[in-house]
């Protein structure tokens, strides 16, 4: 029973990587490596890691319902960071390499990603030491509103502004 579960979700996997590739959503190293993986997979966590970050066919229902951010903004200690994000996410943290850089100790060197996956954003805590809130809540994955208020560690505080989707 439980290889033919995992033979169902594996196939849905696939399907899904398929029609997230035909989207221009998946770079084609990022679906191959997808495909491979889940192909390799021997459980169903594993399987389900492979598409977290995609929109599933509620997105779209989630967004009109609940809105999501169009052009999103971030704003740290009263200072514009960014706008208009040209790619698909943002690495937030202390580290030179990140998008967003913070100074405080507090926050880690790869703290957190912001993603954008069609009309939704959400935020991704990467094991952070002193962890990734949102609006007093610690999270490890957030989807994002306007009006949310993040917390990187125990001194880095972003606020996210935006446009709520409202469907035509």
């Amino acid at each position: 029973m439980v290889d033919r579960r995992l033979s169902r979700l594996r196939e849905s996997v696939i399907e899904r990587l398929a029609v997230r590739f035909a989207h221009d959503e998946l770079s084609l190293h990022t679906h191959e490596a997808r495909v491979h993986a889940a192909l390799a997979a021997e459980s169903m966590h594993e399987l389900r890691e492979l598409t977290w970050d995609l929109p599933a066919i509620g997105d779209v229902i989630v967004a009109w319902l609940y809105g999501a951010i169009d052009g999103i903004e971030v704003v740290a200690d009263g200072r514009w960071l960014a706008s208009q994000a040209p790619h698909s996410s943002w690495l937030l943290g202390r580290a030179s390499t990140c998008d967003v850089r913070f100074d405080a100790t507090s926050v880690s060197r790869r703290h957190a990603l912001l993603i954008k996956r069609g009309r939704c954003w959400s935020l991704v805590d990467l094991d952070a030491t002193n962890g990734t809130s949102v609006n007093g809540q610690r999270v490890g994955r957030r989807r994002l509103r306007p009006g949310d208020h993040i917390e990187l560690g125990r001194s880095a505080r972003l606020t996210v502004t935006g446009e709520r989707y409202h469907s035509s």
